[in-house]
């Protein structure tokens, strides 16, 4: 598994040149010669699901952008000091969008069956 800071500089691209396989490397070094193959000849997805699997850690990395902007809304409300039924139903939509933000985060991070299996316990204990 990949941790956060992980998926967060992760890229994919497809050689051109190669077999069809996708390669993931770390942009934040650049460094190709560390570079591994995430979807190879052997187990290449589906060509239909070729440019969602490409744009996953793009997805991911826009999860977090969206996160730390609702962070901050969410602080700035926060700080009104006059609140109403409008402004808890604000903050109320923009942490469901936060929470909704961090739980694809986490299922990919530890996959969904692991997830599902917390959920599942929490719902047996509550």
């Amino acid at each position: 598994m990949l941790n956060h800071n992980q998926l967060e500089n992760i890229c994919f691209f497809k050689d051109p040149l190669g077999d069809g396989s996708i390669t993931a490397f770390d942009k934040q070094t650049q460094d190709v010669s560390e570079s591994y193959v995430a979807f190879g000849p052997r187990t290449a997805p589906d060509e239909r699901l070729t440019l969602l699997l490409a744009a996953a850690p793009m997805l991911y990395q826009q999860l977090t952008l969206q996160n730390k902007a609702l962070q901050t809304i969410i602080d700035l409300f926060e700080d009104i000091p006059v609140k109403n039924e409008q402004h808890y139903n604000l903050m109320s939509a923009f942490i469901g969008l936060q929470n909704g933000c961090l739980l694809a985060q986490r299922v990919a991070q530890e996959g969904v069956e692991k997830i599902s299996a917390q959920f599942d316990n929490e719902a047996k204990r509550g």
